[in-house]
């Protein structure tokens, strides 16, 4: 079991710096070895690294739905860590999967509840901003009110954990971003956009959301260079764009 652990992580570091054929391999042995030897208690945990990775590769929108089963596993062997994120990394890729907004609302509700239920705060407010994108995109009265009161509570607690979490604050400017950028809100625009790119941060077990905020940047940096003519907006855009072509040797469904 352990031996799965290792290369499941070691195949995330891989993909994460470019290698991702490579790493994709790893993180396939790993699942493979969980198989073979029905090693439940750290099932949840596997498939929560590896489904990220297996992302480049294979179909996002089947290839998120390994969290299920892993939300499904961590439960099993009692890992309410991999059990929730598990949930996390479920809905905050489900939002780009290109689902009806309103059953990837559906299933925010019974993510964020379960998290709720057992405490997993840093999971909640990492996936707040998902959610308030979602309310804006569908309309905010049609949020469930035990939503809409849940994430107004995490106020205090959201700036805690965002201080503790580069990862909370990065996924707290991405999500700026988009909405000015969806609701073209110009004033604001080109703001959140600096913001964002400007705080950077290492991080290899999320993978699925670098490809998200590489095309949602590419989009954002080019119509900025629109309008503003300025080149670094430009040039922000070929870099964005050639890391796109990049991944797309690998999987041109997803890229």
């Amino acid at each position: 079991p352990i031996s799965a652990v290792g290369f499941v992580y070691f195949g995330s570091v891989l993909v994460s710096i470019g290698h991702i054929e490579e790493g994709y391999r790893y993180v396939k042995l790993a699942k493979k070895l969980v198989s073979q030897f029905d090693a439940k208690e750290v099932a949840g945990e596997v498939i929560a690294i590896s489904t990220q990775a297996i992302g480049y590769i294979e179909p996002m929108q089947s290839a998120i739905e390994f969290h299920v089963l892993g939300h499904k596993s961590a439960l099993e062997a009692g890992d309410i860590g991999f059990a929730s994120m598990n949930c996390s990394l479920y809905i905050s890729n489900l939002l780009w999967s290109g689902l009806n907004l309103n059953q990837v609302q559906k299933e925010f509700d019974k993510a964020h509840s379960f998290m709720e239920q057992h405490s997993t705060w840093s999971l909640l407010v990492i996936t707040g901003p998902l959610l308030q994108s979602i309310g804006k995109l569908v309309s905010v009265e049609e949020l469930p009110l035990f939503q809409e009161r849940k994430y107004q509570s995490l106020g205090p607690m959201a700036e805690f954990h965002r201080e503790k979490n580069p990862f909370a604050t990065k996924i707290f400017y991405l999500h700026n971003m988009y909405q000015t950028f969806i609701f073209r809100n110009f004033d604001r625009l080109e703001d959140t956009a600096d913001e964002f790119i400007d705080f950077k941060i290492q991080t290899w077990t999320a993978l699925n959301t670098h490809n998200v905020q590489c095309f949602i940047c590419g989009l954002v940096s080019f119509l900025l260079y629109r309008r503003t003519n300025k080149n670094v907006w430009f040039e922000r855009g070929s870099e964005f764009k050639l890391m796109m072509k990049r991944w797309s040797k690998c999987s041109e469904w997803n890229f």
